[in-house]
């Protein structure tokens, strides 16, 4: 069956090359909304992709752009000891990247996906902030 969608490689890479235009012009905010919008088309486990590492090396990368070198470099630390696993710990340090560059619903999505996979438990790894965001979201 034909069809006139792009494939999931072709939004990948229309999202990735995106993102190289933000970061080439120096906005790091908006490269970075694109390779996260090219994480959300892998399917999951996402880590477990071979574009994964890829995409969240231009992750980090923006986020040391925009000064979040804190939350860039302990994703990368996370992403390295993973080694393409799925990883609640990595999805949220990815949140706390998110929410280091104030891309809050992103950050709410991948909090979501770690507690849907690794429990409450897994949001002792991230920081105050992420637990806050998740706080807003819990009826009194």
């Amino acid at each position: 069956m034909l069809t006139n969608q792009p494939s999931r490689a072709d939004g990948l890479e229309a999202e990735c090359r995106q993102g190289l235009i933000h970061a080439a012009a120096g906005r790091h905010q908006d490269a970075a909304s694109c390779y996260l919008a090219a994480w959300a088309l892998l399917p999951e486990p996402r880590e477990a992709r071979s574009e994964a590492p890829w995409i969240l090396s231009a992750i980090v990368g923006a986020a040391l752009a925009k000064g979040c070198s804190d939350q860039a470099l302990a994703l990368r630390r996370t992403v390295r000891e993973a080694r393409g696993a799925a990883n609640p710990a990595l999805r949220v340090a990815l949140a706390e990247v998110c929410l280091a560059m104030g891309l809050r619903h992103r950050a709410s999505e991948e909090l979501a996906a770690a507690v849907a996979s690794g429990g409450p438990a897994v949001l002792r790894q991230g920081g105050a902030a992420c637990r806050a965001l998740l706080l807003e979201g819990t009826p009194p």
